[in-house]
């Protein structure tokens, strides 16, 4: 269940029934987990931000320009 948090934004996901512990309720191959290191060579190569220039942006500022990136470049390529 998809709920609004305080400020209004639908970020907070509960569950309608107990979870029982240990239970897998989600996983991510690890090929596809985002690291540092991707974002950091990410940035680099499309927005040619070296690791020192990157660092004034905060970590949150930098997943969010990388997911947009792989959102956009994903697009592009397929209109091609």
């Amino acid at each position: 269940k998809l709920s609004k948090t305080a400020d209004g934004a639908n970020t907070c996901i509960k569950a309608r029934n107990e979870i029982p512990a240990k239970e897998v309720v989600v996983s991510c191959p690890f090929s596809l987990v985002i690291t540092t290191h991707a974002v950091e060579k990410t940035l680099h190569a499309f927005c040619n931000l070296d690791t020192s220039s990157q660092t004034k942006y905060s970590a949150r500022q930098r997943l969010c320009l990388y997911t947009s990136l792989h959102w956009i470049v994903s697009n592009d390529e397929d209109e091609l």
